[in-house]
């Protein structure tokens, strides 16, 4: 068990530091944020970059997730292999291309309909453009992936994160553009990055329009499509529903909240982008012993996210007095309800991989997270208008839920795997007892600080005894996790 502990903490660390500096490009930020964007002004970047991942998922086309899925079809980087990419590349390109030039010049009424206050002009067209140009940055990542290049990953991942960050402090603090300087900015260093990355995959492609196995990534790809755009449209709406009941300010604060939160989001997203590539390469080359090295894995995943969700959430409220100024205080409650739909998020992504190993079981996934979305939605609209931002933050852990609870019984059926149920459920009763206990008590300790802090930490060190006590997760094996992680 530890050789496969080992292989995927390896490429995980990397992918969480990488990830980490990429996607938390707008919490690392947020000291600047804060001090030179109003609370609207954040509002109109939190709408923009809900639209630039949105459009993202459609222009991509489900295609990362036919590469990632394919690629081990092939022998790697043979003439056929090349021919496949190659073939499904032009298509989505010059697919895109066309999608994006129809929207640069047609979208301006349907946006208006959708977020009236967000402007055509700059905003909406720089996140057209910004969204066409990562979908060729991001296949090349999904090869570095599958190929476990992890190193390569995180060098190309860590110089766009340089780069935005430079450009963005450049066009905010210094020029004082406001949103239009981190929107500018976004599109700026993505277009560059579409022209290395086209660059990088000259040597993966071989110009084709054919492909013997073409019809069936097509046809993949269209059962990725729906889940993977019901999935955004999960990311998006909630945004949108705020802004136009609450308004800008309203979903700028949230957005803080969001992003605290989705420090949990990124090591998750970490972890799956290390599993997926994991489990197909094990569930092929071990057969049923696989079933057993999944399950037990699956429950260090669980402890070890609890773990972490807990820290997140215990300090959540010291982090945002620290990085943010005053106005962005309210973003405080939003951040523990993101922190553990993103753990049931992280579970979700787990039990899907075995649907996206069994190919016959993708068609399912559509109907599944668009469920999932649908619950959303309704959600949003019924909490937004009491409860606002909260009620966005519900609407979300909900829908969560529900998404995994499907995915879970759905995906036993198609490829089973004998969980340790007994050992999530112990290791999940006293999480929420300590979390109980701590909003109970931290009201009363709010005027000593010092009192607080230690009572934080006294809880997370009774949860982690308790773990060691009922051999949940012992000590011993947490020095192994952290001697891989030193290694």
């Amino acid at each position: 068990m530890k050789q496969y502990i080992k292989e995927i903490s390896k490429h995980s660390i990397i992918y969480t530091i990488s990830n980490f500096l990429t996607k938390a490009t707008g919490l690392i930020l947020i000291p600047i944020y804060t001090r030179y964007l109003t609370t609207s002004d954040y509002g109109i970047v939190s709408n923009v970059l809900a639209i630039i991942n949105f459009l993202s998922v459609l222009y991509i086309f489900g295609m990362n997730a036919v590469w990632g899925r394919f690629f081990f079809d092939f022998k790697d980087k043979s003439a056929e292999q090349k021919r496949f990419f190659g073939s499904t590349f032009y298509l989505l390109f010059f697919g895109g291309l066309f999608l994006n030039i129809l929207l640069s010049y047609g979208g301006k009424g349907i946006f208006f309909e959708i977020i009236p206050e967000l402007d055509f002009s700059p905003f909406v067209l720089l996140a057209i453009w910004t969204a066409f140009f990562g979908v060729v940055f991001n296949l090349k990542l999904t090869l570095f992936r599958v190929r476990q290049q992890s190193w390569q990953f995180g060098v190309i991942s860590f110089g766009r994160f340089l780069l935005t960050v430079i450009v963005t402090i450049y066009a905010v603090a210094i020029l004082r553009y406001g949103a239009y300087g981190k929107v500018f900015a976004q599109f700026a260093v993505w277009g560059l990055f579409f022209l290395i990355a086209l660059y990088l995959l000259k040597k993966d492609l071989a110009f084709s329009l054919t492909s013997p196995k073409l019809k069936q990534a097509l046809k993949y790809a269209l059962g990725v499509l729906p889940h993977s755009l019901s999935g955004s449209i999960m990311n998006i709406i909630d945004r949108v529903i705020l802004t136009n009941i609450k308004g800008l300010a309203a979903t700028g604060i949230y957005t803080v909240g969001f992003q605290f939160g989705s420090i949990m989001q990124l090591i998750v997203f970490s972890f799956n982008l290390s599993w997926s590539p994991f489990f197909m390469k094990t569930a092929q080359e071990k057969g049923a012993e696989a079933k057993r090295i999944f399950a037990r894995l699956s429950t260090y995943y669980v402890v070890a996210m609890y773990i972490i969700a807990l820290s997140i959430t215990l300090f959540g409220a010291d982090m945002i007095y620290l990085f943010t100024t005053k106005n962005y205080f309210g973003a405080i409650q939003v951040i523990p309800v993101y922190v553990f739909n993103f753990v049931i998020y992280g579970f979700y992504f787990m039990a899907s991989a075995k649907i996206f190993y069994v190919k016959k079981a993708v068609k399912y996934l559509a109907l599944i997270t668009f469920t999932a979305a649908t619950i959303n939605i309704i959600f949003n609209f019924l909490l937004i208008p009491g409860m606002g931002m909260m009620g966005a933050a519900w609407a979300r852990f909900i829908s969560s839920v529900c998404l995994f609870l499907i995915v879970h019984v759905v995906s036993q059926k198609f490829y089973f795997i004998p969980y340790e149920y007994k050992k999530i459920l112990g290791s999940t009763a006293p999480l929420m007892v300590v979390l109980i206990a701590f909003f109970l008590i931290q009201p009363l300790l709010a005027d000593a600080y010092i009192l607080l802090v230690l009572f934080k930490f006294v809880l997370i060190a009774l949860y982690l005894l308790y773990l060691h006590l009922t051999h949940l997760f012992t000590i011993k094996e947490g020095l192994e996790f952290f001697k891989l992680f030193k290694k």
